[in-house]
């Protein structure tokens, strides 16, 4: 195939050029992730493929366990794959809810009666790997995996529903045999909405197994011929097979680095406000267990690590847990596009995280109490930066509201990756055409007016030693403020390095100050001010802090 025949519509083939090579760091953005999940849910499984629908609704298959009904014994023959509807979202506390559509049910029932089919005989499992919804339909990538070590995978097909994931259909032939077997979709959003090509979607597939592997391959289909195996094509390296010609596939993704088997089942999502395919994976040895993330601008490459987060090993020694209920990794990571924050600067990141003590294999040890409650749908928030803008969720889009009885509120707490300084209240507003821009804004009011205490929004913000930065925000306060300081600190959190002092703004005003971060690797930004002893307010908005 010629490269000309192979330019996509709405993506511009890259030059050609092998972009397997280990990845180096991204130079445009980076990562932080937070240590442990923050939302759990009330449901029992894991790996939790999913796809935003046209209803809106998040649909989650979650291998081994009873998914969103707790109510009854993990049943493991008809257990094995359960397909779930999840509503709400982790930006509205308290508000993640699901319920099961379907069951995986008796593997030889057939299309219509069941939720795919075990192609390699009674030693595999059925496993979801990924989920696609486009066109109001769900489609589910379904993977034999050997039960007793999880180390092979030897055969996947794709599942369709065109009931949202009540009844599924699939070709009596499996899709796909030893290679491409752990599949999992470009996540393009509610119904796929936000891909840019008008008639191709993409899939990315490891070959032989699901975990631990040095290579991401890369196929595309037409929209309307995701079951038809003949119609895929591979990404070469310099270009796209001709249909059905998986043999001449080359990895977009090889990272040979160690620790080794850095590519394993997660989830590729394309973060549209930064122009981003983000893919999630994973490594889980007995000595170490990473989340390992690279990021593209395209879906072949060249991909760049922006994320390395090392959780160190589960365990101390063989009956002692490492891991504890404020530190711990996960496997199968993905990221829901639905929970993705409008300027794409906070993402929510679901893992899993399963304790199997063996008294006979010194490597285990027993699971940490009281119980991580992660064995099931849970989230944890990841903050991506640019290389222009260090400040994590910028402009508060990635905060959460609280609710009441069911119903969201236009307010919420001041939350990571943000903290507050002083006794009166701070909150962030949601929709209420306060903010700069975007939606949401942090604020200082307090209740008290004869209030006279220092308050401050703040954040710890990591920096190169002895660099010129210059920070920036936007403040809009009352009239009877007169006694403001916005800036920066230096690592020890107190120690002013630069601050500017302003008096009233009635309509957003921008605040801005340059300085040498010195010997600190860190600084804290703060905006804030003391209580004047009468009813004050102050908003804040839009914080920048990059290179002078």
């Amino acid at each position: 195939m010629s490269v000309a025949a192979a330019v996509l519509v709405g993506l511009a083939l890259p030059p050609l050029a092998a972009y397997a090579d280990d990845p180096p760091e991204s130079t445009t953005i980076a990562g932080t992730a937070e240590d442990y999940n923050t939302v759990h849910t009330a449901s029992d499984g894991d790996l939790w493929a999913s796809c935003q629908s046209d209803d809106g609704a998040l649909y989650a298959a979650n291998g081994d366990g009873t998914g969103f009904d707790l109510g009854h014994p993990h049943n493991t023959v008809t257990e094995d794959i359960v397909v779930n509807r999840i509503t709400g979202t982790p930006a509205v506390q308290n508000s993640v809810r699901g319920q099961v559509v379907a069951i995986g049910g008796d593997p030889k029932g057939g299309p219509g009666k069941s939720v795919g089919e075990i192609w390699s005989g009674l030693d595999f499992n059925r496993k979801p790997t990924g989920m696609l919804c486009v066109g109001g339909d769900l489609y589910l990538a379904v993977q034999d995996l050997r039960k007793q070590d999880f180390g092979a995978a030897p055969a996947a097909s794709i599942l369709l529903s065109h009931d949202h994931g009540r009844t599924w259909f699939w070709n009596r032939e499996k899709m796909f045999d030893t290679q491409f077997t752990t599949i999992f979709f470009a996540d393009y959003g509610r119904d796929s909405v936000n891909a840019p090509d008008p008639n191709f979607l993409y899939a990315y597939g490891l070959d032989e197994t699901w975990a631990g592997r040095t290579k991401l391959f890369l196929a595309r289909f037409p929209r309307n011929g995701v079951l038809d195996r003949q119609a895929w094509q591979w990404w070469t390296g310099t270009g796209w097979s001709i249909p059905g010609d998986m043999d001449s596939k080359q990895p977009v993704i090889e990272d040979t680095r160690p620790p080794a088997g850095r590519i394993s089942q997660g989830g590729v999502v394309y973060d549209k406000p930064l122009g981003k395919y983000i893919y999630s994976s994973w490594i889980e040895h007995t000595d170490v267990v990473t989340f390992q993330f690279y990021e593209s601008p395209t879906p072949w490459g060249p991909w760049s690590v922006f994320l390395f987060k090392n959780f160190l090993s589960k365990c101390f020694d063989h009956h002692t847990p490492r891991w504890n209920p404020t530190f711990y990794g996960g496997y199968a990571t993905t990221i829901p596009s639905k929970f993705i924050s409008s300027d794409g600067r906070t993402l929510w990141v679901q893992s899993n995280v399963l304790f199997i003590f063996d008294e006979n294999n010194p490597d285990s040890c027993p699971a940490p109490q009281p119980d991580l409650k992660s064995y099931g749908f849970s989230l944890r928030r990841m903050w991506i930066t640019t290389s222009d803008n260090l400040v994590r969720d910028p402009g508060f889009e990635g905060q959460q509201r609280f609710q009441v009885v069911g119903l969201p509120l236009p307010i919420g707490p001041v939350g990571p990756p943000w903290t507050t300084e002083g006794p009166d209240a701070h909150g962030i507003d949601s929709g209420l055409g306060l903010s700069h821009q975007g939606t949401y804004n942090a604020w200082i009011h307090p209740a008290n007016r004869a209030s006279r205490a220092w308050n401050a929004i703040t954040q710890e913000v990591p920096v190169k030693p002895h660099t010129r930065y210059t920070v920036s925000g936007w403040v809009q306060t009352s009239g009877s403020l007169t006694d403001g300081f916005f800036g920066v600190r230096n690592s020890d959190g107190r120690t002013v390095l630069q601050e500017t002092r302003f008096g009233p703004a009635g309509p957003y005003t921008r605040l801005s100050v340059t300085f040498d971060s010195g010997d600190n690797d860190k600084v804290t930004l703060f905006a804030g001010y003391w209580a004047p002893g009468s009813d004050s307010w102050l908003r804040f908005d839009d914080a920048t802090l990059g290179p002078a």
